[in-house]
């Protein structure tokens, strides 16, 4: 069903026949339908960025403030999927840094906690204690539990 709405918003946006306020909530719907695996949403937020940015003088504000929300959050979700994805790359410093910032934006990503359970236990000797510290907090804040 998701896939046959975005066909549909897909076509309007590439059609040019969306509003103002259709481009904010078609935002919002893009960032709630997330999928890292799909092409659909991008080639949908892609041709929606190029309409928008021509509609962008016409924005009210809580249109601008919704757009930025779903970007923001679309952006979040896609860095936290690639930081999963790199996780054993990333030094301590990265690791705190992350961690860090994915508990102020209350972000939690299953497949992040997966690239922990695999990369740290063989990390643990040599890392440094903080890492240790920021993992314990980000999975007590986050509420979830990670083997190590």
């Amino acid at each position: 069903m998701v896939t046959e709405v975005l066909d549909s918003v897909g076509d309007a946006v590439e059609e040019d026949g969306i509003s103002p306020s259709e481009a904010a909530t078609v935002f919002s719907l893009l960032a709630l339908c997330h999928d890292p695996a799909s092409q659909r949403p991008k080639l949908v937020l892609h041709t929606l960025h190029g309409h928008t940015q021509r509609l962008v003088h016409q924005l009210k504000a809580s249109q601008v403030s919704d757009i930025l929300q779903s970007l923001a959050i679309s952006l979040v979700l896609r860095l936290s999927h690639r930081a999963s994805r790199v996780f054993k790359a990333f030094s301590d410093d990265e690791v705190i840094k992350v961690l860090s910032a994915l508990m102020i934006l209350g972000q939690h990503e299953e497949q992040l906690l997966a690239a922990m359970e695999k990369d740290l236990p063989g990390r643990l000797g040599k890392c440094d204690p903080e890492v240790i510290s920021t993992v314990m907090e980000y999975c007590l804040q986050m509420r979830c539990r990670v083997n190590l």
